[in-house]
């Protein structure tokens, strides 16, 4: 497969890799019930949309089988400028559309 496509800078960026990656972000929810992967139908079963299969869900945390991994926390800059946290943290800021 090969894509290509350009960022919001314009720049052209080519894909070769037969398994691409994507990250949808939404709103880490508490538990099962506050998902918006999350289904039940009219005879009780909760689906997760998320693992694509029936499972039990829960209402007072999130399983650990739970495919959804939270962001990870920014890196904490200091009086010595860190190249890797600097580019981490705005990583981190383009996945969540978020500016300083």
């Amino acid at each position: 497969m090969k894509a290509e496509w350009t960022n919001r800078d314009n720049l052209s960026i080519e894909t070769t890799s037969q398994n691409s990656k994507a990250i949808l972000v939404i709103d880490m929810p508490r538990n099962c019930w506050g998902c918006p992967c999350n289904e039940v139908d009219s005879d009780g079963m909760s689906w997760c949309n998320a693992l694509a299969k029936n499972t039990i869900h829960s209402n007072v945390e999130r399983q650990p089988w739970c495919p959804l991994k939270p962001l990870p926390h920014k890196l904490q800059a200091d009086w010595y400028t860190d190249g890797y946290k600097e580019g981490f943290n705005a990583c981190l800021d383009e996945i969540t559309g978020e500016t300083e």
